[in-house]
C-alpha cells in the first residue's frame, strides 16, 4: 500500500511538472503533450524500480544502529524520499543545477537525520552519540561554515581594497595564517579549560558563529577607519579584519584530534577521518555558496548561514558531552609503526602543505584560462579538489587501521600525483582539438585525483611521525605554514617570473623531490631517479601551443604574442591582418582605429561617439587599456588636455609596444599611466574628471562587480565634476542601465554602452561636428570616414532612466552585496517565465 502510495505521488509529481514546464504548450500538437506526458511517467516509474538499489546502499551504511532501530528505519524510510519528489515540484520556477541537486541531497539527509533520531529510544540515542564518528560528523558543519566565510569574506575584501594580486595574495596569505597560528596555540587554549577538549570545541564554535554574524559591518567599519590604503593599510586591514577568527578556525582540528586519539588512539586514522568530514563540508559548501546562497540571497545571507552552521554544530556538541558525561567512547589501543623524527616529519608536512597550494594555485590559473574567468571557476575548482583531499583522508584512514607502515603507499601517491599533475593539462589540449568539453573533464579529473594522492598524506605522515599524538599540532601548522608560502611564491613571485608550463614542471619536480627524500626510509631512490628523467626529456614537445588549444575562445591560429605574470595571461592572434586581443582567455578587443565599417571590427565608432556626449573633456580618466586603441583615440582628441590611464595588468603594455599606433599612448605628455585596481585607485585618489571612460570587459567575470555595482557608480560619481560624464562598456546586460539610473539622473544608450551623467545630454549639432573634427585621426575628406560620422550625428541620445526605473521587467540593482551581474544576471538558475516572480519575491 505504502509503495503504491509512493507510485502515485511520484506520477502526480510528474505531471505537475509537465504542466508547469517552460513552453508554450497550447501551440504544439496534441500528439506530443500525451508523448510528453507519457515519457515523463515512464521515466518515473524507471527511477522508482532502481531507487531500491539506493535503499539498500543507505540501509548498509546504517548498519551502526541497534537491531530494532534498523529494522524501523527500513520500515518507515522509504517515506523521507518523498523529499526527491516533493523538490521537484516546489522547485519549478528555477532551473535544474549542480547547487539544486545537492541542496535536494542535504535535505534527504537531513530527513534521513531527523527519522533516525525519532525511532530510537533513549538508549539506543546513548549508544549511537557516543560513537566516533559522531563528532566526526559534526565537523562537517564545521567545514561548511569555514568555506562560506573564506568565499564571502575574499569578496567583501576585494571589494574594498580591489581585485589586483597584491590584494588576493595578501587576502589568501593572512587567512592561512590564521589557520597557521591558531594549529600552534591550540594546545595552549586547551590546557586553559583543563583539557576538557568538547568544551573547548564548542566555545570555538560559539566565537566563530558570533564573529561570523557581525564580521561583514566589523570589516566595513575598520575599512572606513583607514583614508589612505597603502600596501602597508591593507596588510593591517586585513589583519583587523579575519585574523581573530581564522586562529579560532585553526584551532578547531588540533584539539578534535586530541580528543579522539583518547578514544582511538591512532593518530593516522583520526586525522584521517576527521580531516575527511571537514573536507567534504568544505566542498559541499564552495560549490552551495557560489551557486545557491549568493544566488538567491547576497553575501550577508551567506555570512547568516554560515553562523548558524556554527551555533547548530555548538548545539550538537554540547548534546554530544551530556551523553559522553554518562558513558565515555571505546578505548582502542593500537601499535602504530613510528619511523620518522619530528623534525623530518615537520619538514613533510611543510613541503606537503605547499605543493598543495601551489598545485591548486596553477590549476586555478590554467582553468581560468579555460573557463574564460567566470566568477564561478574557483568555486567549481574547490568543490572538486576538497573532494579528492576527503577520499584521500578516508583512504588514509583504512591504511592507518591496518597498522602497516605506510611509507611505500606515500612514495607511490608521489609519483602519480607528479605525473598526473604534469600530464594533465597538455592533454587537455589534445582532446580539445575533437570537443572543448574535455577540457573540463579532464582537467577536473586531474584535480580530484590528484587532491586524492596528495590528500591521503598529512594523515599518514601523522600517523608514522614519532610523538606525533601529542605534538600534531605542530605538524598540522607546519603543513598550513607551507600551504601560505606555496600561495604567496607561486601565485605572487613564479608566475610574475615563469609561464603555466614552467611553473607545472617546477612543482612537479619538487613533488618528486619529495618522494626521494621520503625514500630514504624504504628503498626506491635509484628508481625515483630515474623517473625525474622523463619530464625534462618530454616537456619542450608536450607543452608546444597548448595555450592554444585550451584558450576559452577558440582560434585556429599560433599566438602572435603571449604575455603571462602574477595577474592573468594574455594573448594576441593575428587573423588576416586583424589582431585581436584576449584577457586570460576571453576577447578583450583589436589592434584598430580605423572607423571605416569594413575595418570597424572593434566598434571603434563608440570612442569617437564621446564627442557627442560632453563639449570639452579636458581631465579624463580612462579604465582599462587592453589595446590601447581606445586611449589612443582621446590621446588625439584635441579637447582632452590631461588623461589618467588606470589598468590592473601591466603586462598589457607589453603587448601593445608591438603595434606602432597604439604604442605612441606612451610618448604622449598628456597621458599619465597608473597599474592598479580601479576601485582601489579611485578611494585613494582626490581628483576630479569631466569624463570617465571604461571599456570593461564581460559582465560575468570574476570581480566585474568591483567596476559595475552600484557601490562603485556612486564612488565614480564622486570624482566627476558638476557636468561630468561617465561612459561604459555593459556587454549586453541590461541590469547595469537599470542600475546606472539609480545612481544618476540621466542615461543614454550608445549600442552596448551606457553613458550616465547628471546633466542632460544637449549638445547641438554644430558642437557635435566640431567635436568630432577635433579628433585628429579621422579624414573627413574620405566619403566611407564621412558616412560613418554622419550615422553618429544622427544617433538619437534619448534619455532611458525612466524608462528602466518604471520597467516591469524586474531588473536587478546590483550591489557589492548580492554580486549580481556576476552571480544572478541571465544565470541559468532561473527559468526565464519565473525570473520576475521570483526577484519581485525576493527583494
Amino acid at each position: 500500500m505504502k509503495q503504491k502510495l509512493l507510485l502515485l505521488v511520484s506520477i502526480a509529481t510528474s505531471l505537475s511538472m509537465f504542466l508547469n514546464i517552460d513552453l508554450p504548450i497550447f501551440t504544439l500538437y496534441s500528439w506530443s503533450i500525451y508523448l510528453s506526458l507519457l515519457s515523463l511517467i515512464t521515466l518515473t516509474i524507471f527511477v522508482y524500480k532502481i531507487f531500491e538499489v539506493f535503499r539498500n546502499r543507505i540501509h548498509y551504511y546504517f548498519r551502526f544502529l541497534p537491531q530494532r532501530a534498523l529494522e524501523k528505519f527500513k520500515k518507515y524510510d522509504q517515506y523521507t524520499y518523498l523529499v526527491f519528489l516533493l523538490s521537484l515540484g516546489l522547485i519549478q520556477p528555477f532551473r535544474p543545477t549542480l547547487s539544486l541537486f545537492l541542496l535536494i541531497i542535504a535535505l534527504f539527509t537531513i530527513a534521513q537525520f531527523l527519522l533516525m533520531i525519532l525511532i530510537t529510544k533513549p538508549l539506543e540515542k546513548e549508544k549511537i552519540f557516543c560513537s566516533n564518528y559522531t563528532v566526526a560528523f559534526m565537523f562537517l558543519f564545521s567545514g561548511f561554515a569555514a568555506l562560506i566565510y573564506q568565499i564571502v569574506w575574499q569578496k567583501e575584501l576585494l571589494s574594498i581594497y580591489g581585485a589586483n594580486s597584491e590584494s588576493i595574495t595578501i587576502i589568501v596569505a593572512v587567512f592561512m595564517a590564521g589557520l597557521g597560528i591558531g594549529a600552534l596555540i591550540s594546545d595552549q587554549i586547551a590546557k586553559l579549560f583543563k583539557y576538557n577538549y568538547l568544551r573547548v570545541f564548542l566555545i570555538l564554535e560559539l566565537l566563530i558563529g558570533i564573529y561570523g554574524f557581525i564580521s561583514l559591518n566589523l570589516i566595513d567599519h575598520i575599512a572606513l577607519s583607514f583614508n589612505h590604503y597603502s600596501l602597508y593599510d591593507l596588510v593591517l586591514q586585513t589583519l583587523l579584519s579575519i585574523l581573530i577568527p581564522t586562529i579560532l578556525m585553526g584551532a578547531t582540528l588540533p584539539i578534535l584530534v586530541a580528543y579522539l586519539n583518547q578514544y582511538i588512539s591512532n593518530v593516522g586514522k583520526t586525522v584521517g577521518r576527521l580531516y575527511a568530514f571537514n573536507t567534504f563540508g568544505s566542498a559541499l559548501s564552495a560549490c552551495l555558496t557560489i551557486l545557491l546562497i549568493l544566488v538567491l540571497g547576497g553575501k550577508k545571507s551567506a555570512i547568516i548561514v554560515a553562523s548558524c552552521c556554527n551555533f547548530f554544530t555548538a548545539w550538537l556538541i554540547y548534546i554530544l558531552s551530556k551523553y559522553l558525561h554518562k558513558k565515555t567512547l571505546p578505548n582502542k589501543k593500537t601499535t602504530i609503526p613510528y619511523v620518522i623524527k619530528l623534525l623530518p616529519g615537520l619538514f613533510i608536512s611543510f613541503v606537503i602543505g605547499y605543493i598543495a597550494l601551489a598545485q591548486e594555485i596553477i590549476w586555478f590559473r590554467v582553468l581560468n584560462f579555460a573557463d574564460g574567468n567566470s566568477a564561478t571557476t574557483f568555486a567549481t575548482l574547490l568543490t572538486f579538489y576538497l573532494t579528492g583531499i576527503g577520499l584521500g583522508a578516508i583512504r588514509a584512514e583504512k591504511i592507518a587501521e591496518s597498522n602497516k607502515n605506510p611509507i611505500r603507499f606515500i612514495i607511490l601517491n608521489l609519483l602519480l600525483a607528479s605525473f598526473t599533475f604534469y600530464l594533465a593539462v597538455p592533454l587537455c589540449g589534445y582532446l580539445s582539438f575533437f570537443n572543448k568539453v574535455f577540457i573540463h573533464l579532464i582537467l577536473f579529473i586531474a584535480v580530484i585525483y590528484t587532491a586524492y594522492l596528495t590528500g591521503a598524506i598529512l594523515p599518514l605522515i601523522a600517523q608514522i611521525t614519532k610523538s606525533s599524538s601529542k605534538y600534531f599540532h605542530y605538524i598540522y601548522a607546519f603543513n598550513i605554514i607551507g600551504a601560505v608560502l606555496g600561495s604567496v611564491i607561486t601565485g605572487y613571485y613564479m608566475f610574475e617570473y615563469f609561464t603555466i608550463s614552467i611553473n607545472i614542471l617546477i612543482v612537479t619536480y619538487l613533488v618528486l623531490f619529495l618522494a626521494i627524500y621520503i625514500s630514504f626510509y624504504y628503498r626506491y631512490t635509484l628508481t625515483i631517479l630515474f623517473i625525474c628523467i622523463l619530464p625534462v626529456l618530454i616537456h619542450k614537445e608536450l607543452y608546444n601551443n597548448f595555450l592554444e588549444k585550451i584558450q576559452y575562445y577558440s582560434t585556429n591560429s599560433e599566438f602572435e604574442h603571449i604575455v603571462e605574470n602574477r595577474h592573468g595571461i594574455i594573448t594576441i592572434v593575428n587573423e588576416n591582418d586583424d589582431h585581436i586581443i584576449y584577457g586570460d582567455g576571453v576577447y578583450d578587443g583589436r589592434f584598430n582605429i580605423d572607423i571605416k565599417k569594413a575595418n570597424n571590427t572593434n566598434g571603434i565608432h563608440r570612442a569617437y561617439a564621446i564627442s557627442l556626449l560632453h563639449p570639452a573633456p579636458k581631465k579624463t580618466l580612462v579604465i582599462g587599456l587592453s589595446s590601447g586603441s581606445w586611449v589612443k583615440v582621446l590621446s588625439d582628441y584635441t579637447k582632452v588636455k590631461k588623461m589618467d590611464i588606470v589598468e590592473i595588468n601591466e603586462g598589457y603594455k607589453d603587448v601593445i609596444k608591438f603595434y606602432p599606433k597604439q604604442s605612441s599612448i606612451f610618448n604622449n605628455s598628456k597621458n599619465n599611466f597608473y597599474y592598479d585596481d580601479a576601485s582601489l585607485w579611485l578611494k585613494s585618489s582626490d581628483k576630479k574628471y569631466d569624463f570617465i571612460l571604461m571599456n570593461t570587459s564581460f559582465y560575468w567575470r570574476s570581480n566585474t562587480n568591483n567596476l559595475l555595482s552600484q557601490d562603485f557608480l556612486k564612488l565614480a560619481k564622486n570624482h566627476l565634476n558638476k557636468d561630468g560624464v561617465i561612459y561604459f562598456n555593459t556587454t549586453g546586460c541590461e541590469d547595469i542601465f537599470y542600475t546606472a539610473a539609480h545612481v544618476f539622473k540621466y542615461i543614454i544608450r550608445i549600442d552596448n554602452f551606457i553613458a550616465a551623467s547628471d546633466t542632460i545630454f544637449g549638445l547641438t549639432r554644430k558642437e557635435k561636428e566640431s567635436n568630432l573634427n577635433d579628433m585628429l585621426t579621422l579624414n573627413t575628406k574620405d566619403p566611407l570616414v564621412k558616412d560613418e560620422l554622419d550615422k553618429l550625428l544622427d544617433l538619437k541620445l534619448n534619455d532611458l532612466r525612466d524608462a528602466y526605473l518604471n520597467s516591469t521587467n524586474h531588473y536587478w540593482l546590483i550591489t557589492r552585496d548580492n554580486l549580481a551581474n556576476e552571480l544572478k544576471t541571465d544565470n541559468h538558475f532561473y527559468s526565464p517565465v519565473q525570473k520576475n516572480r521570483i526577484q519581485k519575491y525576493f527583494e
